[in-house]
């Protein structure tokens, strides 16, 4: 699996050699420039970028030292510090929203969940981890709080931001939502997915603006452009994004191979604790009676 995610990082980081954009055929080679590729335009950097750190992500990841919490943590936030800096470096000018129930309800789940995780490890009496009831109440107050607080905080409102702070905000929840839940030693595996797939969402997402851009580079070319529908995204920009899908798989793959050696690590040091008790209360007993071996 480490093998698949290093070739998917690389994958993502060489498209800028290839084609990102050009114009459907019927043109006929009328309007210049006819195709543009990755280093010609700023969407290749960014492409690159995000390769290189999903590269260093995967190898940080696949270390077994990142499993401990000491390194697992800062790995998890410079995953999110990476991805923050390549948007603070190729990000134009401040992006305006006005967030509607899709960003809001997205952004009251995530919240919801990193609470409720919050909660369920400090509440670790048997009575709540046993009874369902009790846990879907906690979980249902906690939804209808953070749902009240994020719509009254930005329901409705012109938000203006530089998209590196949205990136920032966007990356820090994803943290949290990693490091939140047990076992806390996958933090870093989970901010891998996480992050390779919100990697893959942008990178995708961003085939309006390759086509955009090669219309504005004819504009300022020969004043003359084509038109938008007869544009289309290529080889280049679909590198990028299947790179970064391919190290999703991988880091899944990593992730549920940690999972169940962690949970059976866990298991057996549970079994070895409660035999140790048990043979601790025996031999309590055994000496109450005053009886010999």
């Amino acid at each position: 699996m480490l093998v698949l995610g290093i070739f998917g990082a690389l994958l993502t980081a060489q498209s800028i050699l290839w084609e990102y954009g050009r114009m459907h055929p019927n043109y006929g080679f009328i309007v210049e420039p006819w195709s543009i590729r990755g280093f010609e335009t700023v969407h290749g950097s960014v492409g690159t970028a995000t390769g290189i750190l999903a590269l260093l992500a995967v190898l940080a990841v696949a270390w077994k030292g990142s499993e401990e919490l000491r390194y697992g943590i800062p790995i998890t936030l410079g995953i999110g510090v990476g991805a923050t800096a390549i948007a603070a470096v190729f990000s134009g000018d401040d992006h305006t929203l006005t967030p509607g129930f899709p960003v809001i309800a997205l952004l009251t789940l995530i919240l919801t969940i990193v609470l409720y995780r919050v909660f369920t490890s400090l509440r670790k009496t048997s009575i709540f981890v046993t009874n369902f009831w009790l846990r879907s109440l906690v979980m249902i107050v906690l939804l209808g709080v953070t749902g009240f607080v994020v719509n009254a905080a930005i329901g409705g409102k012109r938000i203006t931001l530089p998209v590196w702070v949205m990136i920032g905000i966007i990356f820090l929840l994803l943290a949290a939502l990693s490091i939140s839940p047990e076992p806390r030693e996958l933090a870093a595996n989970r901010m891998l997915m996480f992050s390779s797939i919100a990697g893959a969402a942008a990178l995708a997402l961003s085939a309006g603006a390759v086509r955009s851009t090669l219309i504005r580079l004819q504009r300022e070319t020969i004043g003359v452009a084509a038109q938008y529908k007869d544009t289309q995204v290529t080889s280049g920009h679909l590198m990028a994004t299947i790179g970064l899908v391919f190290v999703f798989f991988a880091a899944v793959a990593l992730w549920a191979r940690r999972r169940d050696a962690i949970l059976t690590a866990q298991r057996v040091r549970r079994q070895r604790e409660a035999a140790e008790a048990s043979a601790a209360e025996i031999a309590a007993a055994i000496e109450e009676a005053g009886i010999s071996r």
